[in-house]
């Protein structure tokens, strides 16, 4: 009994923005519900792990891209345990898009029974995601690359003219060259005081707000690549030994990102770089998101830390 599944979704943005993100494999997959972790090949090839209804598959896929006058395409199709392919056709739609999917799973009799509903799950995700992220997601591309042509150097003078420039011209004659300048006294500069170090090596700067930057979150969610999940209890006051732990198990990986999600439905993340936390962020059901030093002073304040402690490594592109 093959899973065969349609569905549309329209979107604000136009076509060539939502083809975009969801033309590109590195992009795209990550904004899968279902999606744990990913390998990239080649710019349109990966080896992809995901979790349908409870259950891990490994699968090979391949994504193939068509760019017509009147429409665009996007087929992913993923070989492995199972058999996974998804067909996505975007189209103008006023000044939005309408984007058409078509979605086949197999995977024998009794497996797709249990597999239904978590492509059912999946499907209502992903168009949740083409109505509401992915716009998002575009304006934040957007701000970012403005952001980098305001900020972006002039070119350094050439050479010759540097050193045209820094030439001494010889005095007159009959003229007493000028006096040798007097030389500055040297002034000490202050060394910045250094953040307190906490736990063997991992430190917390006073205001780590990195995380409140929404372009750099954004890109967080997108790139990053899930390596580890854990189940853990402590008290808010105990949190940086959670951390601590995570650091000292995975920073071999680099760059960490830790999205800690509590039963109180306490959203808190954590951005790691070297031996450094730059980013801490609570998201919290009652009083909205909070960053920086904030963040943390919330987070010690809460009694009971319980809940799913999510890991990911980051790509240092992310924080270029």
């Amino acid at each position: 009994m093959t899973i065969e599944r349609s569905f549309e979704v329209i979107t604000a943005i136009p076509p060539d923005d939502v083809f975009e993100i969801l033309g590109r494999l590195d992009m795209h997959i990550p904004l899968w519900s279902i999606y744990e972790s990913m390998n990239q090949i080649s710019e349109n090839e990966a080896e992809v792990t995901v979790r349908i209804a409870g259950a891990i598959y490994k699968l090979k896929i391949k994504m193939t891209t068509v760019e017509g006058k009147a429409s665009k395409t996007v087929s992913i199709e993923g070989q492995g345990q199972i058999y996974f392919h998804l067909k996505l056709t975007i189209e103008k739609r006023g000044t939005g898009s309408l984007v058409t999917g078509f979605v086949t799973v197999k995977g024998g009799f009794f497996r797709e029974r249990v597999l239904s509903s978590g492509v059912a799950t999946f499907i209502d995700d992903l168009k949740n995601k083409i109505m509401f992220q992915i716009p998002s997601i575009v304006e934040a591309l957007k701000r970012r690359k403005a952001v980098k042509e305001m900020v972006t150097p002039p070119a350094a003078p050439k050479a010759a003219e540097a050193a045209k420039a820094e030439e001494v011209k010889p005095p007159k004659k009959h003229e007493a060259p000028a006096p040798a300048p007097t030389p500055k006294k040297e002034v000490k500069e202050e060394k910045p005081k250094k953040p307190k170090k906490k736990h063997e090596g991992l430190t917390i700067p006073e205001n780590p707000e990195a995380l409140s930057d929404e372009v750099t979150l954004g890109m967080i969610l997108l790139k990053s690549e899930m390596i580890d999940i854990k189940d853990h209890k402590c008290s808010g006051k105990e949190f940086e030994k959670l951390l601590e732990a995570v650091w000292t198990e995975h920073k071999d990986k680099g760059i960490l990102y830790i999205n800690v999600r509590t039963k109180d439905k306490l959203n808190m993340k954590f951005l790691i770089k070297g031996r450094d936390v730059i980013g801490v962020r609570l998201d919290h059901p009652d009083e909205g998101t909070i960053n920086g030093k904030e963040a943390l002073k919330k987070i010690k304040d809460v009694k009971t830390i319980q809940g799913k402690v999510y890991i990911f490594k980051v790509p240092p592109e992310v924080l270029a």
